[in-house]
């Protein structure tokens, strides 16, 4: 796992990844940013991301967590 830039994570977004901090570790998919706002370093506040599993939804703070893609992405249609 490594720590990713801005436009990777964005292509990550509907994707299951699994993310880790510390003794941390949740697999799920990434639905897109939070409503939260969290502390970035020398840059201020930035929103984090929302990471929904089977029986959980996380909030974090995806610059602070090392974040592995687990599949493809998978391209989502809506039915008539």
């Amino acid at each position: 796992m490594y720590r990713l830039e801005d436009h990777e994570v964005v292509s990550l977004l509907g994707c299951r990844v699994r993310v880790r901090k510390g003794a941390h570790t949740f697999e799920g998919t990434l639905l897109g940013p939070s409503n939260r706002k969290f502390e970035r370093g020398p840059f201020g506040r930035a929103y984090g991301l929302v990471l929904e599993g089977n029986d959980y939804r996380l909030e974090f703070a995806w610059w602070d967590w090392k974040i592995k893609p687990l599949g493809r992405t998978v391209e989502l249609i809506a039915a008539e």
